[in-house]
């Protein structure tokens, strides 16, 4: 089966990382990539071509929908109008099943539901993705081989995808949140905010490598730098005595159910 075309219908700020990720792979395997978006940027030199929605849907051999959840109802008349049989879907898009398109687009076979977060511009996304049983596998290895360009990817069941939407898609935004929090003390006990933003960064990249290069289990690591009595263990004490790990929970908890009521609205 030969791939010659992607297209883009929207083309956010994920969507964009994506195209920057993607690059390479398309230009080594001589891809043609179209993209459509409800706004025209003024500086289009970067963009091999950006043309309409209809020729996007016309020509190209994998669709991309990277529109926002609530916006899809609007393109829907487009996406009918085509026959998909020789075409492959990737949906960006959270909340939305795909037996929602299998059950709306005609001849449908083909088709993923895929969830890379903004890490990608860095080649370090952790995308998971699921596919209709009835992909064809020359579509599933082109697709795990285009977003393992840009970091890790895992397939998982749909069924688990609304959870992932919240760990791997959310989960980025919920950790700069903790981060801009423990910034924002250090900054109240006389740090200036250059020394806190170091200070912070190079205490993730060290835990992140730690957990990249040791194999034991994260319990383990925590019980290391713990001391009888000490610094460590009060702060823990606190952690366990406030339930944080149940409100940290909580937090995935309400996003998880939110990308399962946006799958109610389709």
């Amino acid at each position: 089966m030969s791939i010659q075309t992607l297209g883009f219908i929207g083309f956010g700020n994920l969507a964009k990382t994506l195209h920057h990720g993607f690059k390479d792979t398309l230009f080594k395997h001589n891809i043609r990539l179209l993209i459509n978006s409800r706004s025209t940027p003024e500086d289009t030199s970067d963009l091999p071509d950006y043309v309409s929605k209809n020729t996007v849907l016309a020509d190209s051999d994998v669709i991309v929908i990277a529109v926002k959840p609530q916006q899809l109802s609007s393109i829907m008349p487009e996406l009918t109008a085509i026959n998909w049989t020789n075409k492959c879907l990737v949906s960006l898009l959270a909340g939305v099943s795909l037996t929602t398109f299998k059950q709306t687009l005609p001849g449908l076979t083909h088709a993923f539901r895929v969830m890379p977060n903004t890490a990608a511009q860095f080649k370090q996304s952790m995308t998971t993705y699921s596919c209709l049983e009835t992909t064809h596998s020359d579509y599933e290895m082109f697709i795990t081989s285009l977003f393992s360009s840009l970091g890790s990817i895992v397939k998982i069941d749909e069924s688990s995808m609304d959870f992932s939407t919240a760990l791997c898609g959310s989960g980025p935004a919920f950790l700069f949140q903790l981060f801009q929090d423990m910034i924002e003390l250090a900054e109240a006990e006389g740090f200036s905010t250059q020394q806190a933003r170091l200070m912070i960064n190079q205490i993730v990249t060290g835990v992140a490598d730690s957990l990249n290069n040791r194999s034991e289990s994260i319990p383990t690591l925590i019980k290391e730098i713990c001391s009888p009595k000490g610094t460590t263990e009060a702060g823990l004490d606190s952690y366990q005595t406030n339930k944080l790990s149940d409100i940290w929970k909580t937090v995935f908890q309400t996003a998880k159910n939110r990308s399962e009521e946006l799958s109610k609205n389709f």
